[in-house]
């Protein structure tokens, strides 16, 4: 079994469970890349399980299969890849699971999952990384002045290694630049090209995940204050307290990621014209 860094407070709790007293069906929520599927295989080899997670493609005759499965089984439910509606096909395996059956089900907050599925749960929390656990991983760069910034927005291992292996962090931190320094600077007309300068956080080619939308908010934030210091320029002040306005509505609604980010790129342009 390998090590595991960081949410020691989850392993001690879930190490007091036996086989008779694991919860049938348990929900893990915490940040992108924390860790969840990683706790997940750690239950299925404590408890001697075997490990299936269900994917989008699931039927409901496959649920029925999966529930009279002849062996102990784990069975591990990402949420954050269903929609609301698509949950409600989770209700009667979660409800009536055989002796055999174990669940453990995962989402990013509580936001977005059925309330008939949080009343159904235990619900375990993970826990955001420091810098020191962040740095304990063996592939982590080494926070000196060059990369330092990076571990200021990260709070998880995933997040870590998916800007430490990547230039989507350099991008980023050019991108919000490229705004604060150019909205200003375009004529009325040119609208369609402000848009154009990011209709894709940080170059990605894949709908806008809340991590990234979280991400580019905090950089932009960041970006903004940081000019607004030595500048004192009303944009980047104003593109600061926008920040702050949007970030607490989109991490607390379910909302489509990229039109969010459509009409939040709208809004940034209107503070320009101001």
């Amino acid at each position: 079994m390998c090590k595991i860094i960081g949410q020691q407070k989850l392993l001690n709790q879930l190490n007091t469970y036996t086989d008779t007293t694991l919860p049938k069906t348990m929900l893990f929520i915490g940040d992108y890349g924390c860790g969840k599927h990683t706790i997940a295989k750690y239950v299925a080899q404590n408890f001697n399980l075997d490990y299936i997670e269900i994917n989008e493609n699931v039927s409901a005759e496959d649920l029925i299969d999966y529930n009279y499965r002849p062996v102990n089984t784990l069975y591990v439910i990402d949420l954050t890849k269903f929609s609301e509606k698509q949950q409600n096909q989770f209700l009667k395996f979660i409800e009536e699971p055989s002796s055999r059956v174990k669940i453990i089900l995962e989402a990013e907050s509580e936001v977005g999952v059925l309330p008939t599925i949080l009343n159904r749960c235990q619900k375990l929390a993970l826990e955001p990384y420091s810098m020191e656990e962040l740095q304990s991983f063996s592939w982590a760069p080494r926070a000196n002045d060059s990369n330092r910034l990076i571990y200021e927005f990260c709070s998880t291992p995933g997040q870590l290694l998916e800007l430490a292996e990547t230039d989507c962090f350099a991008n980023l931190y050019n991108l919000c630049s490229h705004i604060i320094r150019v909205f200003p600077t375009l004529k009325d007309h040119e609208h369609a090209r402000a848009l154009s300068i990011c209709t894709k956080i940080a170059n990605k080619k894949t709908s806008v995940r809340k991590f990234d939308l979280a991400l580019f908010l905090d950089m932009l934030a960041y970006v903004a204050f940081e000019d607004y210091k030595t500048t004192f320029a009303d944009f980047s002040l104003a593109v600061y307290l926008a920040v702050v306005e949007q970030k607490k509505a989109i991490l607390n609604k379910v909302v489509a990621k990229d039109a969010v980010m459509l009409t939040f790129l709208n809004k940034l342009w209107e503070l320009s014209r101001t």
